[in-house]
């Protein structure tokens, strides 16, 4: 009997040390996963930010690239709207285009894919005959307003020419 005493107890104390066994190996198991969301959540945290300014910066960079690489264009107003006359005068409408502000060029480059040559021949003559006539104003921002009349009493029509600085500081046009 004292076998079977000792069985018991002996069987009575492995199920407790499984039983402690198997608490401590969960604890430790829930302590691993607490602690992995604990460091996941805390990446996101830290890393989220960096990871969504590092996509801003891409973005940026995609964005303005059209911009920083747009140095075609006069050191000064009057001479961006020569060049474009030029340009207009040799039939080169892809150059003349890009004498436009970026977000322009591609409405410019549709306006010039099929060209009325007597119209734009109207144009050239026009702008070279009113240059003497122009009145300029320069705007708060810095931009200029070219502006002069083409016609004489009641048909008098006044054009508008608009000139901006761009980031590398050429001259371009906004519009007409």
């Amino acid at each position: 009997m004292e076998i079977r005493k000792e069985e018991k107890e002996d069987g009575r104390r492995l199920g407790r040390r499984i039983k402690i066994g198997t608490i401590i190996a969960g604890l430790v198991v829930v302590g691993l996963a607490t602690g992995y969301v604990m460091g996941v959540v805390g990446y996101i945290k830290i890393i989220g930010p960096y990871v969504s300014e590092m996509r801003y910066k891409a973005f940026l960079k995609d964005y303005l690239k059209p911009y920083e690489e747009d140095v075609i264009g006069g050191d000064t107003p009057e001479q961006t709207i020569d060049l474009f006359i030029e340009a207009l005068k040799k039939g080169d409408y892809e150059l003349a285009s890009k004498y436009f502000e970026v977000q322009e060029q591609q409405k410019w480059r549709e306006n010039f894919a099929n060209p009325n040559k007597k119209n734009i021949n109207e144009w050239i003559i026009e702008l070279e005959n009113n240059k003497k006539s122009w009145k300029k104003e320069q705007h708060d921002d810095g931009s200029f307003e070219f502006w002069y009349n083409t016609g004489v009493g009641d048909d008098e029509i006044t054009s508008f020419i608009y000139v901006r600085k761009n980031m590398n500081n050429k001259w371009k046009l906004e519009g007409f």
